[in-house]
């Protein structure tokens, strides 16, 4: 085996042990994407109990302030009962402020007892969908568990055969390889419509022919990638 032909074995390599790892990155994200969902489900519950003890204190002070008012309103009727208030309309215009209060803090109370209900409902829903979360992310866990070991194991295999090879190779074009590898999205691209299928560039006539026909380890000339017949992804 040439190196030509060992280069393109060893991109062939490289280009299933991307998809291994992104297989199992792609169930890893999964899983961190669920946790993040019940850490935000947990920080809801939190805030939303936060609100409920502001309403709870809330509805303390307006009850206790509603039984201030009625204490006021029976000592302004015993004081005219006993006629030590003469002036009717003054009277009545202090009984309908504190009428009026009384009614403010009513729907105020009222209100505060609705969304007290909203936030406990909003809380069993949160609670919900933490159990859907964790039981989706026990699915996932199961899956990714089950296929981690085949494919660590192949990842090994891979790592072994390639670094066999580039051993083999002559080491000015194995290290090139190494190097554009570990900085480029790229290392080795094929030829398409006579052009790089890296960077898209036409390629010069000869080059292109002997990209295409001949067995030799040639590079793009603009992004330098190493050139092969056909494009591998």
């Amino acid at each position: 085996m040439i190196d030509h032909d060992r280069l393109i074995r060893v991109w062939k390599l490289e280009l299933e042990s991307r998809k291994l790892k992104q297989d199992l990155k792609t169930y890893e994200d999964r899983i961190a994407k669920r946790a993040k969902a019940i850490h935000q489900c947990k920080l809801r519950i939190v805030e939303g109990q936060e609100q409920i003890d502001l309403l709870t204190t809330s509805i303390a002070k307006w009850e206790q302030e509603i039984e201030t008012i009625h204490k006021r309103i029976e000592l302004v009727n015993q004081s005219v009962q006993m006629g030590h208030l003469q002036d009717a309309e003054a009277v009545e215009e202090q009984l309908s402020k504190f009428q009026a209060r009384i009614d403010e803090l009513e729907t105020l109370y009222l209100e505060a007892l609705e969304e007290q209900e909203r936030l406990d409902f909003q809380e069993g829903v949160e609670h919900d969908n933490i159990l859907n979360h964790q039981r989706q992310t026990l699915k996932i866990t199961d899956k990714l568990e089950h296929l981690r070991p085949p494919t660590l194991d192949r990842l090994d295999v891979i790592e072994s055969e390639s670094e066999e090879l580039l051993q083999k190779m002559n080491p000015s074009v194995s290290n090139r390889y190494r190097l554009m590898n570990q900085k480029m999205e790229k290392a080795v691209a094929g030829v398409r419509k006579e052009s790089c299928a890296a960077c898209f560039m036409k390629l010069p006539t000869e080059l292109l022919w002997t990209a295409l026909h001949r067995s030799i380890i040639c590079h793009c000339p603009y992004c330098s990638v190493f050139l092969i017949p056909e494009d591998l992804d």
